[in-house]
C-alpha cells in the first residue's frame, strides 16, 4: 500500500511539473506572437521579497476596452519607482491575459524589436543601481 501511495505521489508531482513547464512555454510562445502595446501606463510598482522581482500594476487598452493587468520585471526597485505614471511598451497575450513590459534592451531583443531612444533614460537609471 505504501509503494502505491509513493508511486502516486511521485507521479502527481511529475505531472504537475510537466504541466507547469508546458504552460510557461505556451505563455512565452503566445507573447512572442502577441499584441505590441506601445502605451502601457504604469499605475504602481511593488517589490516582491519572495521572488526578488518588481510587480507592476498596468493600465492597457485592448480592443477599445481598458484593462488593469499585472506584470513583473527584474529591474531594480529604485528604477521601478521612477516608472510609475509613465508609458512603457509591452507585449500582451490575449489568450493568457499576460503582459510583458519592454523596459531594457534585453527585453526588446527577446522579441526581435529595436530598442527606442526614448527609453535610454531607464537603462541608465537601471545601470546605476
Amino acid at each position: 500500500m505504501k509503494k502505491i501511495a509513493l508511486v502516486l505521489l511521485y507521479s502527481s508531482v511529475f505531472v504537475l511539473i510537466i504541466y507547469y513547464i508546458t504552460h510557461v512555454i505556451g505563455v512565452a510562445a503566445d507573447l512572442k506572437k502577441g499584441l505590441l502595446i506601445k502605451d502601457t501606463y504604469i499605475l504602481a510598482s511593488h517589490y516582491n521579497l519572495k521572488f526578488t522581482t518588481i510587480n507592476f500594476q498596468c493600465k492597457i487598452i485592448v480592443n477599445g476596452q481598458q484593462k488593469i493587468v499585472s506584470s513583473s520585471s527584474s529591474i531594480s526597485y529604485h528604477t521601478a519607482r521612477h516608472l510609475v505614471n509613465h508609458y512603457i511598451p509591452a507585449m500582451y497575450s490575449r489568450k493568457y491575459d499576460r503582459l510583458d513590459l519592454l523596459i531594457l534592451p534585453k527585453d526588446f531583443k527577446e522579441y526581435g524589436l529595436p530598442y527606442p531612444d526614448s527609453l535610454r533614460w531607464i537603462d541608465s537609471l537601471n545601470s546605476r543601481y
